[in-house]
């Protein structure tokens, strides 16, 4: 493991600064339990785990007696490729590899982060509302940025699969959304419906950062890697999310490699974008005057049971 790291590193000027130790967990769910405890919020740490994808790796960052560090957390199972001995490095050993310079540019964008923003990040920012939407807007900034910086690791199956998983998301994810919202007209727990939408909704949201990374880091056009997403995306409830975060992506890119970070306010582009996505798919959020957060749920043909 050791010395995949130190290869990836080199090869790949990364900064991997701020790197103390990498957990490789037998027991994924029950490691990322316990570090939950080391973060500031103390709330549990989200990963995948679906019947469509599952997470096998999680890069944190936690606070340190030096300001923060960087511990990037494999599940065993995803690890052990790394360690297989092969006279020729198999596709499993290729994909592995990739996966981990996927994670280790997730080291080394957070490094830069904690250089910029050092004092606030581990604060809560914003509003309520920013609250909800800057979470999800930085995790698929995130996964952009990785994806771009790795895609030069990328195999072709990477990319393909990638957008495979892409294009099941824009299939499934509005019918699933909008039957969570006509359970929730009988229900009425507005906390099960925004957990549900995060599931399936934040999802998508990142299914696409993952793409638009793989496709501006390779200078390729979604046609050209998938006619079939290329197709389904083309009017649909998501093309307008799609070319908006595309857009906002590029910009951040640009400005982090040309300016740099200025202060968090950065990303609130992109936050509205998620926040224009929740109204999308049939959440309005709305600041309080109390400074609450009220999610109204209209009443919709789609969502409404008897319409």
């Amino acid at each position: 493991m050791r010395g995949a790291l130190d290869a990836l590193e080199e090869m790949f000027n990364l900064d991997l600064r701020r790197m103390h130790r990498v957990v490789v967990a037998a027991d994924f769910d029950e490691a990322l339990k316990e570090l939950s405890t080391q973060t500031a919020s103390g709330n549990p740490i989200a990963y995948t785990n679906e019947d469509y994808a599952l997470g096998v790796a999680k890069v944190l960052m936690l606070p340190h007696e030096a300001g923060a560090e960087v511990v990037p957390v494999l599940n065993a199972n995803f690890a052990v490729g790394l360690v297989l001995v092969e006279e020729t490095p198999g596709e499993t050993f290729k994909w592995v590899a990739h996966m981990l310079h996927h994670e280790l540019c997730h080291v080394h964008d957070h490094n830069g982060f904690i250089d910029a923003f050092s004092d606030q990040l581990f604060h809560p920012y914003g509003d309520a509302k920013m609250g909800e939407t800057y979470g999800s807007a930085n995790a698929c900034w995130a996964e952009y940025s990785a994806n771009r910086r790795c895609a030069v690791s990328a195999q072709r199956a990477d990319v393909e699969t990638t957008a495979q998983t892409f294009l099941s998301a824009l299939l499934r994810t509005k019918d699933l959304v909008d039957s969570s919202i006509c359970d929730y007209r009988y229900h009425a727990d507005i906390s099960r419906l925004m957990d549900e939408f995060e599931r399936h909704g934040g999802f998508l949201l990142r299914s696409a950062a993952y793409l638009l990374g793989y496709l501006d880091g390779l200078d390729r056009t979604l046609a050209e890697v998938s006619v079939g997403a290329q197709r389904e995306l083309t009017g649909s409830y998501f093309e307008s999310t799609f070319t908006a975060i595309a857009e906002r992506f590029r910009e951040l890119w640009t400005q982090r490699d040309t300016v740099g970070w200025e202060s968090l306010s950065d990303f609130e582009n992109l936050a509205t974008v998620v926040d224009d996505y929740y109204s999308i798919m049939g959440l309005e959020l709305e600041l309080m005057p109390d400074g609450s957060l009220y999610v109204g749920v209209p009443f919709r043909p789609e969502t409404t049971p008897g319409w």
